[in-house]
């Protein structure tokens, strides 16, 4: 009797196949699988990506600081917590780059209330971590040890704005949630409070450090003119009655129980409470009546023609971004191109200054009132506002801080006897040229995208190019081309990776790394801006 072999199929195999079909014994135990030994792939994360421009941004800075700040940012890098790494660092990273720009130390407390709050707000859960934080806090108070009382005012102050923010966003919102014209009528998803910590931790101590700034000025005498103080007391004041606005509010309960009037004659009560604050610092700090002040500052030819062409570039942005039919995200865009037509060309700093924190009081009195419900603006907002905005919006804001932060820090830079360039227009070139025309070109024309992100290569290189372009009609005396495209690189990683709030964290890092240039230019035996000077 002859059997058949298929081609390539030994006998032996046949019989071990026979065998392995044969029954198994009734009362025998089920034969175990054979076991493989698992291959696990680690993925590559962005918190791991964002990790590398946050070093690179701290190692710059590590390098011009001296041992013992280098020591503090370190001990902070170790102590923050996954992902939370870009948040913490930031304002550090900038504090620490001024102290190394400028040739006095009158910021040494400030500084050391910045490291001071970003210990205490990282709030690591292993003990280790949180040794490395307190030993940072402790090393910052040691370096300047008349910082102490300005520390614990900071973090007492942050950690009340904290705690009111999260409760803000993490309450679900009462009236109707925004939609969007182009998506239907699906509404907005609610943000996790969990995945804004970074953001709600780097905003509250933005605001802890910009109120004992305030507090430092007003006890030194050191305040400037009467309508620089009221541009940076007004928008403290503002937010400080929005983050105190109930987060049960009731509209109904809230005019009948308080104004007992309409809605009208309640804003002109909040308008009246605003003016009153800012006036009562100001006579106390400069004897002066702010609107008078502010009158007497503004009424001059040029300033007058200056904030004339920043109305009609607002209106125009506003009716453009209203009347095009664009995805959310991109008509959201179109505002920060319009900082660059706001901001770019001013030339008057003492002005813009005033002007941003004019704006900023008017964004969040006009937030306060709408999460009281005196106004209505549900239906505008909701063309423009993504998930990141729950009960309150903030987005807006921050693009507004993105931009006034770095040129607040010229300021300071330029009282010293400094003056940058790269500095103060960083937050206008990061945002209003690199930031939009990544998020265009990068929607439009990307394809192979960052791991676990949605930014794509192609965004990354649009907004190098972008950030370089914009300083190509500037000339920028502190950084040659070659240090501005390492930096606009450095800054597009972070961008691509970051989690949230990157229109605070990108002109942060921008900023420091511009200050590093000065920093090592004030070093030479020549420095520039001496030499500008004698020409």
């Amino acid at each position: 009797m002859s059997t058949y072999t298929p081609a390539g199929i030994s006998a032996c195999d046949i019989d071990v196949a026979r065998r392995n079909l044969r029954k198994t014994p009734p009362n025998s135990p089920p034969r175990p699988a054979a076991k493989r030994s698992p291959q696990k792939q680690k993925r590559v994360t962005p918190r791991d990506l964002e990790l590398v421009p946050v070093v690179l941004c701290v190692a710059r800075v590590a390098y011009l600081a001296t041992p013992t700040q280098a020591l503090e940012l370190v001990l902070l890098l170790v102590a923050c917590r996954d992902g939370s790494a870009s948040t913490t660092l930031a304002l550090p990273c900038a504090a620490t780059a001024l102290a190394s720009a400028l040739s006095t130390s009158h910021m040494d407390a400030l500084r050391a209330a910045t490291i001071a709050t970003a210990a205490y707000a990282t709030a690591p859960e292993q003990s280790w971590k949180a040794l490395a934080a307190v030993l940072a806090a402790v090393l910052a108070l040691l370096e300047a040890p008349r910082s102490f009382i300005w520390c614990a005012l900071a973090m007492v102050l942050q950690d009340a704005a904290q705690m009111r923010l999260t409760r803000r966003v993490a309450m679900p919102p009462s009236r109707a949630v925004p939609t969007s014209p182009l998506r239907g009528r699906a509404p907005l998803p609610e943000p996790s409070t969990t995945d804004r910590r970074g953001e709600l931790q780097l905003v509250a101590q933005l605001g802890a450090l910009a109120c004992v700034h305030v507090a430092m000025d007003l006890w030194r005498g050191t305040c400037g003119l009467s309508p620089m103080l009221a541009a940076r007391v007004a928008p403290l004041i503002a937010g400080a009655a929005l983050l105190g606005t109930p987060v049960d509010d009731d509209a109904d309960a809230f005019l009948a129980g308080v104004f007992h009037v309409d809605v009208n004659h309640a804003l002109m009560k909040r308008l009246g409470g605003y003016y009153g604050a800012v006036s009562l610092i100001l006579l106390v700090a400069t004897r002066r009546e702010p609107i008078i002040s502010m009158l007497a500052f503004v009424l001059t030819w040029r300033r007058l023609a200056h904030v004339l062409y920043w109305a009609l570039a607002i209106v125009g942005g506003v009716y453009a971004s209203t009347s095009i039919v664009l995805p959310r995200i991109e008509r959201r865009k179109l505002f920060h191109a319009l900082v660059i037509l706001l901001f770019a060309p001013s030339h008057d700093d003492a002005l813009l200054g005033v002007a941003f924190g004019g704006a900023a009081f008017l964004m969040l009195a006009v937030e306060e009132a709408r999460a009281r419900r005196l106004l209505s603006l549900d239906d505008f907002y909701g063309r423009f506002l993504d998930q990141r905005d729950s009960s309150i919006a903030l987005t807006h804001l921050y693009l507004l801080l993105g931009c006034a932060l770095p040129h607040g820090l010229n300021l300071v830079l330029k009282h010293d006897g400094a003056d940058c360039l790269v500095l103060k227009l960083g937050g206008v070139a990061v945002l209003g040229a690199g930031d939009a025309l990544a998020c265009v070109v990068g929607r439009r024309f990307g394809t192979k995208r960052w791991p676990g992100s949605q930014k794509t290569y192609v965004g990354s290189a649009a907004f190098v190019g972008g950030t370089f372009a914009f300083f190509l009609f500037y000339r920028p005396i502190y950084l040659s081309r070659g240090q501005l495209v390492l930096d606009s690189v450095i800054i597009a990683i972070l961008e691509a990776t970051v989690a949230s709030v990157d229109n605070l964290v990108l002109p942060l890092y921008f900023s420091a790394l511009a200050l590093c240039a000065v920093a090592v230019d004030r070093s030479q035996q020549f420095p520039l801006v001496e030499l500008l000077h004698d020409l």
